[in-house]
């Protein structure tokens, strides 16, 4: 498959950002401030975070896996004699290899349900063992893989030869494999392991081709960036073959475009695109500088080296024992674990006595009623049941028939801090009355307020926040609501600074010289902008051609494109749109495609029947009767999940809510 034409775009992909949160100031009657708060920063939540309560028996508690098996490692790895390890409840406790290490290798569903049992692949120390590899027993694993070789087994609980006893768990091979992914994440697993080099690649006078789909051959992706590497990291001209290729032409691709190492990968710049605490390991792949920095780039000293170098910048490159390709070659192990870009589960499963146990729900946050409901999906029974000033009806997460009453479970949710996320204003400090000093002259603060809704002083008064087209009507429409809009959805990109004065919310400014636009990054009073460039576009048929913004001719390819697939181009280190929508394909969030001119016209949804939902206003995909002001683009640019500084979660787990307790069974 002949790689695609790149330009200096880079394409990215996911990643998960830094929260920002207002500074708790509640009360009915505190008016909004008049400058921007300062917003410190909280720690993202990580996707498997330890329960409440650990399980606990008479022997022990829970532990994460890997975690475990480092203790035992860390403890000499004994064969019978206890160890001691730390519980999740921080507590210290003794555990055996027989009863709390050995069934993590020869169960199957031990790190997850569904996946085979390490022994199931390396099963004895034959060749038919995958890497002559024993895991069936104490023996086995201390002997290591490849145990048929002179002189036998190589560790993998790090040891300088089996059983020497020097064991470094940091760096075994045991511990890089339960902990790390093939990259790019979606890499199908091949127990054969044909495809770990990459795939092929062919040279013509264009440079690099790719041929996606096949690996037996001699010249593939992972050895073209290995001859680079070993070339001494030139940025420039180097030799794989008998070819002579280019940094910038035949290598820099694998890190920045995507579907380059299988059809619908990944760019490795879409999670690694800046030195910034935005950027996965704060390292930038999209650039040379960039790469050869490494990880940790704004730690002290600066930089890990991921090409093999004792450290950043000394140049002696060691392809073979370079992490890069580690993450290449390697699979987190068991195979077929699930690659979550928090990297919340890369210690593994809970365990217990060697055996899985089910991390317990977060209890819930806010309430005090009997009933396990989020928040959102609480509101939403509410208004669907007419919005009352009563009780209505809702059902629990665990199916039960629950009675809530507006006033005790509803209204707490507008007017108490803390009712969303530890540190959360309350909505009615910002919206606290129908007068001019209150956001968008807004009352959430009494049930006739927010049935009016907001801009209550203008003719006619209100605007529904509930779906009426008009308030009093009657007619709710909640999907259709500015309220559950604003509960659920994030301003894009992710990492928007929440700015109550609303200033940045059309983007930063633009200017036109004969290259086109010039982003102002930080600048927000003008009347260009990057909102309102890509409004201009729209309004004028979406074209992919030229069009008009203010008195400047402008393109689409040269002068929009960019918003949405280039880094920096909404504020300093901003993930491009196409980072976590780079395909029509299920990797890609929403399965939409923001690198093209296509993709953005299908819009989200692209692998549905009827294929696509207009991002743009359309009535449907396609049809060109464009709406700007109603478009789901123009939402998702300019608002900002509620409550302000709600952590932006890229799995979307967290979009309706905490869980509370609310109402009463029926």
């Amino acid at each position: 498959m002949k790689r695609q034409a790149y330009w200096p775009i880079l394409v990215g992909a996911l990643l998960v950002l830094t929260a920002i949160v207002l500074a708790a100031c509640g009360g009915k009657t505190t008016p909004p401030p008049t400058q921007p708060p300062t917003f410190p920063p909280t720690k993202a939540p990580t996707a498997t975070e330890a329960p409440t309560e650990a399980p606990v028996d008479e022997n022990g508690a829970a532990a994460y896996a890997v975690d475990l098996i480092a203790a035992w490692v860390e403890s000499g790895a004994p064969e019978a004699d206890p160890f001691d390890y730390e519980g999740v409840d921080g507590n210290t406790y003794q555990a055996t290899y027989a009863v709390d290490i050995q069934p993590l290798f020869t169960q199957n569903n031990a790190w997850f349900e569904g996946q085979q049992a390490c022994v199931g692949c390396h099963f004895a120390a034959s060749e038919n063992s995958y890497h002559q590899l024993n895991m069936s027993t104490y023996e086995g694993v201390r002997t290591g893989a490849d145990s048929l070789e002179s002189p036998p087994g190589v560790s993998i609980l790090g040891e300088s030869e089996p059983n020497k006893g020097d064991f470094d768990w940091d760096h075994s091979k045991l511990r890089e494999r339960l902990r790390n992914n093939r990259m790019p994440p979606g890499w199908e697993f091949d127990i054969t392991e044909a495809n770990r080099n990459g795939p092929c690649v062919e040279f013509d006078e264009d440079g690099v081709d790719v041929e996606l789909g096949e690996y037996d051959c001699e010249l593939n992706a992972v050895g073209l960036i290995g001859a680079w590497v070993e070339a001494g990291a030139p940025n420039g001209e180097f030799t794989y073959g008998d070819t002579r290729l280019t940094f910038e032409r035949d290598v820099l691709p694998f890190f920045t475009q995507s579907s380059m190492w299988f059809e619908g990968s990944q760019a490795c710049s879409g999670c690694h695109f800046a030195a910034s605490e935005n950027s996965y390991h704060q390292m930038d792949l999209s650039s040379y500088d960039g790469i050869m920095t490494g990880a940790d780039s704004l730690e002290s000293p600066p930089g890990v080296s991921i090409l093999g170098e004792s450290e950043a910048g000394a140049g002696d490159f060691n392809w073979s024992a370079s992490k890069l390709r580690a993450r290449l070659r390697n699979n987190r192990m068991a195979p077929g674990w699930f690659f979550d870009i928090t990297e919340g589960n890369r210690d593994g499963p809970l365990v217990l006595h060697g055996v899985r146990v089910e991390a317990e729900a977060s209890a819930p946050q806010f309430g005090s009623g009997e009933c396990e409901v989020y928040a959102v999906d609480l509101i939403a029974a509410w208004v669907e049941a007419g919005a009352p000033n009563s009780a209505f009806d809702f059902t629990a997460e665990d199916g039960s028939a629950c009675e809530g009453d507006f006033e005790t479970d509803v209204m707490p949710l507008f007017t108490q801090n803390n009712a969303w996320f530890e540190g959360q204003q309350a909505c009615v400090g910002c919206h606290f009355a129908a007068s001019e000093n209150s956001y968008h002259q807004l009352n959430m603060s009494a049930y006739d307020g927010i049935i009016t809704g907001a801009d209550s002083l203008e003719s006619p008064p209100g605007v529904s926040i509930l779906g009426q087209s008009e308030p009093g009507v009657g007619a709710f429409d909640w999907d259709h609501s500015k309220l559950r809009e604003r509960l659920r959805n994030n301003r894009m990109p992710p990492g928007w600074e929440f700015d109550i004065t609303e200033a940045n919310r059309n983007g930063p400014c633009v200017e036109f010289d004969e290259d086109g636009v010039d982003v102002e990054l930080g600048e927000y009073d003008c009347e260009l902008n990057a909102v309102g460039l890509i409004g201009a576009w729209v309004e004028a048929g979406a074209p992919n051609g030229e069009f008009t913004y203010g008195d400047t001719r402008l393109t689409f390819e040269r002068d929009v494109l960019p918003f949405f697939t280039q880094s920096s181009m909404w504020f300093e280190g901003s993930q491009a749109c196409s980072g976590c929508h780079f395909a029509a394909s299920e990797n890609s969030y929403h399965q939409m495609d923001l690198s093209s001119y296509d993709g953005i016209m299908t819009g989200a949804d692209s692998l549905e029947s009827p294929p696509g939902v207009s991002i743009l206003g359309e009535s449907e995909a396609g049809a060109g009767d464009f709406n700007w002001s109603a478009s789901k683009l123009r939402a998702r640019l300019r608002n900002n999940r509620m409550a302000p500084g709600w952590f932006f979660d890229i799995t979307e787990g967290n979009r309706n809510g905490p869980l509370i307790l609310a109402g009463k069974k029926k």
